[in-house]
């Protein structure tokens, strides 16, 4: 699940020297957001016709 956060202002909270460490780490957190949005835009789409 996402929280709507960018990924390089996580890193930066974290106080990760770069942002590689921070994707690294949390790649999956990212790849549930990619499959939310996919999801949404599929609902948006399908709504619309």
């Amino acid at each position: 699940m996402s929280i709507g956060i960018s990924a390089k202002v996580v890193s930066e909270r974290l106080d990760h020297s770069n942002i590689s460490i921070t994707l690294d780490t949390y790649f999956h957190v990212l790849q549930d957001a990619q499959k939310e949005a996919a999801e949404k835009i599929d609902n948006f789409f399908s709504s619309t016709k």
